[in-house]
């Protein structure tokens, strides 16, 4: 067993080198012959880096750890089926696990009942943790709500449309298997390699929300050249997340004018980050007349972000450049007080490339001086 927990260990490995996989795979195989516990790391490897095909092999692993006496296989076992949309299953693989005496999995029953609508039965799991336990009173505040009809928050899931998602979407409809992945999505990435399946079809036929996120699972599973060419998609078809990510992937490539290009169509609609990055790479191609509205609404709006001292240092240096001197005081000063902290700090001291564009607004700010003085 040693030298199993050993080998998961350097399951975060195997994204980087696949190749390790297959040796990998065999020792997994022949220590889960011997030990039900090894079968359960052996487990956890196939959902971890295996497709659909190695789920039953995992799903028996499970059953028979669990048989085993070894403690969480039953309450994994119920996650997995959790993330494939077999909800009964989970269920049912969550009650073993309490019945063994486990106590996580409770809350995981309670916030399965709570998804379903089942809200009798999701008052009595979250009642089992007690008043102590401040997250199980805000869950029994919220079901209360939800039961007096009031609407679900935006990451609340209603589980009882996954069925007939997946109806949809095995017959066809390629928007149902988007939606249908989306309500199973795992913010950590773990059910990746399921979800792309149902995810794709709609990305293909030029769905850029669904293309967005075809490119986080992609990141997920570390497979970055596919990731970059699904976020180009996706940028393509005007989703502003990927505007920002083609931005950046630019911008690693010192391809300055083409982040700009990218960061602009981001800042159209798109979060205020980007109409700085856009207003930054304008100024330092000396496009100042540009630059103005893009970085005036960085720091116009922007206040107490963290991207609000750089823009006033670039904004100052535009206005300054523009001939409007006077204004460029307020931004730069600003701008000075916070430079080293908020804006130096988070580049890289060693990248000359970097440091040669930056505004110094120090320096910029003497000009303005001397220029208002003479």
């Amino acid at each position: 067993m040693t030298a199993v927990k050993s080998l998961f260990a350097l399951d975060k490995h195997f994204a980087d080198y696949p190749g390790l996989t297959t040796e990998a795979d065999t020792l997994y195989r022949r220590a889960s012959a011997l030990s039900a516990q090894a079968g359960l790391y052996y487990a956890m490897f196939l959902t971890e880096t295996g497709g659909d095909e190695s789920w039953p092999r995992a799903r028996d692993l499970l059953l028979r750890a669990h048989e085993d006496g070894c403690d969480q296989a039953a309450a994994l076992l119920g996650i997995e089926h959790e993330r494939r949309g077999d909800l009964a299953e989970a269920e049912r693989a969550y009650l073993l696990a309490v019945d063994a005496g486990e106590e996580p999995p409770k809350w995981n029953l309670a916030m399965l009942c709570k998804r379903l609508a089942r809200y009798d039965e999701a008052e009595a799991w979250f009642a089992e943790f007690g008043d102590d336990d401040k997250d199980a009173v805000q869950q029994l505040a919220r079901v209360a709500a939800l039961r007096e009809g009031g609407p679900r928050a935006a990451d609340e899931v209603d589980f009882r449309l996954l069925p007939g998602l997946r109806e949809l979407a095995e017959a066809g409809d390629a928007r149902a298997g988007y939606e249908y992945a989306a309500m199973l999505s795992d913010w950590r990435g773990k059910n990746a390699r399921y979800l792309l399946r149902w995810m794709e079809p709609a990305a293909e036929a030029g769905d850029s929300e669904a293309a967005y996120d075809v490119a986080e699972l992609y990141a997920a599973l570390r497979r970055f050249p596919l990731r970059d060419a699904w976020h180009r998609r996706a940028a393509e078809g005007g989703d502003h997340h990927s505007c920002h990510h083609m931005g950046w992937l630019s911008e690693q490539h010192r391809d300055y004018q083409e982040a700009e290009r990218w960061y602009v169509r981001a800042a159209d609609g798109g979060p205020l980050l980007n109409s700085m990055l856009a207003g930054k790479l304008k100024a330092q191609r000396a496009a100042y007349a540009e630059a103005e509205p893009f970085l005036r609404i960085a720091w116009e709006e922007g206040e107490g972000s963290v991207y609000w001292t750089e823009a006033a240092g670039y904004y100052g240096l535009v206005l300054h450049r523009l001939g409007r001197s006077e204004e460029a005081v307020e931004p730069l000063e600003e701008a000075v007080d916070r430079w080293e902290e908020d804006v130096r700090s988070r580049y890289d001291r060693d990248d000359l490339d970097l440091l040669s564009r930056m505004v110094r607004p120090e320096k910029v700010l003497e000009e303005v001086e001397a220029a208002l003085s003479a």
